[in-house]
Protein backbone atom coordinates (compact mmCIF):
# COMPACT_ATOMS: atom_id res chain seq x y z
CA UNK A 1 0.00 0.00 0.00
CA UNK A 2 2.76 2.45 0.88
CA UNK A 3 5.23 1.26 -1.74
CA UNK A 4 6.88 3.44 -4.35
CA UNK A 5 4.56 4.29 -7.19
CA UNK A 6 5.94 3.38 -10.64
CA UNK A 7 4.18 6.46 -12.10
CA UNK A 8 6.56 8.63 -10.08
CA UNK A 9 9.57 7.41 -12.02
CA UNK A 10 10.84 8.16 -15.48
CA UNK A 11 13.24 5.31 -16.13
CA UNK A 12 15.32 5.09 -12.95
CA UNK A 13 14.89 8.75 -11.95
CA UNK A 14 12.17 9.97 -9.58
CA UNK A 15 10.10 12.87 -10.85
CA UNK A 16 9.96 16.08 -8.87
CA UNK A 17 6.16 16.36 -8.98
CA UNK A 18 5.95 13.40 -6.55
CA UNK A 19 7.94 15.18 -3.83
CA UNK A 20 4.99 16.92 -2.09
CA UNK A 21 2.90 13.77 -1.82
CA UNK A 22 5.90 11.75 -0.63
CA UNK A 23 6.78 14.31 2.05
CA UNK A 24 3.16 14.49 3.19
CA UNK A 25 2.87 10.69 3.40
CA UNK A 26 6.06 10.43 5.48
CA UNK A 27 4.98 13.33 7.73
CA UNK A 28 1.56 11.77 8.30
CA UNK A 29 3.11 8.40 9.15
CA UNK A 30 5.38 10.12 11.70
CA UNK A 31 2.48 12.09 13.16
CA UNK A 32 0.31 8.99 13.51
CA UNK A 33 3.15 7.15 15.26
CA UNK A 34 3.80 10.12 17.58
CA UNK A 35 0.13 10.52 18.47
CA UNK A 36 -0.26 6.83 19.18
CA UNK A 37 2.82 6.89 21.40
CA UNK A 38 1.52 9.90 23.35
CA UNK A 39 -1.85 8.23 23.94
CA UNK A 40 -0.10 5.06 25.08
CA UNK A 41 2.03 7.05 27.55
CA UNK A 42 -1.08 8.79 28.92
CA UNK A 43 -2.91 5.49 29.40
CA UNK A 44 0.10 3.71 30.90
CA UNK A 45 0.84 6.56 33.30
CA UNK A 46 -2.81 6.68 34.34
CA UNK A 47 -2.83 2.98 35.12
CA UNK A 48 0.42 3.28 37.07
CA UNK A 49 -0.97 6.28 38.95
CA UNK A 50 -4.00 4.26 40.04
CA UNK A 51 -1.76 1.45 41.29
CA UNK A 52 0.81 3.79 42.90
CA UNK A 53 -1.13 4.03 46.12
CA UNK A 54 0.11 6.73 48.49
CA UNK A 55 3.64 7.08 47.07
CA UNK A 56 3.75 10.86 46.54
CA UNK A 57 7.06 10.83 44.65
CA UNK A 58 5.82 8.28 42.11
CA UNK A 59 2.54 10.14 41.67
CA UNK A 60 4.41 13.40 40.97
CA UNK A 61 6.59 11.63 38.41
CA UNK A 62 3.53 10.16 36.70
CA UNK A 63 1.75 13.55 36.71
CA UNK A 64 4.76 15.01 34.88
CA UNK A 65 4.70 12.14 32.39
CA UNK A 66 1.00 12.73 31.67
CA UNK A 67 1.57 16.48 31.36
CA UNK A 68 4.43 15.99 28.90
CA UNK A 69 2.40 13.46 26.90
CA UNK A 70 -0.54 15.87 26.66
CA UNK A 71 1.75 18.70 25.56
CA UNK A 72 3.28 16.34 23.00
CA UNK A 73 -0.17 15.32 21.78
CA UNK A 74 -1.14 18.98 21.35
CA UNK A 75 2.04 19.56 19.33
CA UNK A 76 1.30 16.48 17.20
CA UNK A 77 -2.27 17.63 16.51
CA UNK A 78 -1.07 21.13 15.62
CA UNK A 79 1.57 19.77 13.25
CA UNK A 80 -0.98 17.38 11.72
CA UNK A 81 -3.16 20.41 10.99
CA UNK A 82 -0.21 22.25 9.47
CA UNK A 83 0.68 19.26 7.27
CA UNK A 84 -2.91 19.02 6.04
CA UNK A 85 -2.95 22.77 5.38
CA UNK A 86 0.23 22.42 3.31
CA UNK A 87 -1.33 19.46 1.50
CA UNK A 88 -4.39 21.55 0.70
CA UNK A 89 -2.27 24.50 -0.44
CA UNK A 90 -0.12 22.35 -2.75
CA UNK A 91 -3.18 20.45 -4.01
CA UNK A 92 -1.84 17.10 -2.79
CA UNK A 93 -4.40 16.73 -0.01
CA UNK A 94 -5.94 13.74 -1.78
CA UNK A 95 -2.73 11.81 -1.10
CA UNK A 96 -2.96 12.85 2.54
CA UNK A 97 -6.57 11.94 3.24
CA UNK A 98 -7.21 9.11 0.76
CA UNK A 99 -4.90 6.14 1.19
CA UNK A 100 -6.16 4.57 -2.05
CA UNK A 101 -4.82 7.61 -3.93
CA UNK A 102 -1.29 6.53 -3.01
CA UNK A 103 -1.68 3.55 -5.34
CA UNK A 104 -3.14 5.51 -8.25
CA UNK A 105 -0.12 7.73 -8.85
CA UNK A 106 1.04 11.24 -8.13
CA UNK A 107 -1.38 14.09 -8.67
CA UNK A 108 -0.88 16.40 -11.61
CA UNK A 109 0.65 19.68 -10.49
Amino acid sequence: MFGLDPACFSGDVAQLNCLPSTVLAVANAFLIFSGTTALFIIAWSGIRMITAGADAKQIDTLKKAITFAIVGLIIVLASFSIVNLIGYATQTSDCVTNLDALNTGCPDS
